[in-house]
């Protein structure tokens, strides 16, 4: 994770994923999620 290490942050817990629309309505190329990731600084 490129942008953690330039910014001296490191993963803190769980990552998880929001997935903002349905997979079985939407098109592969409209699909859109979220991604979370706990930080911290170091």
């Amino acid at each position: 994770m490129k942008w953690c290490a330039d910014n001296a942050l490191f993963l803190n817990g769980v990552a998880y994923e929001v997935y903002l629309n349905d997979p079985s309505k939407t098109s592969p190329e409209m699909l859109k999620t979220q991604v979370h990731l706990l930080l911290k600084e170091g």
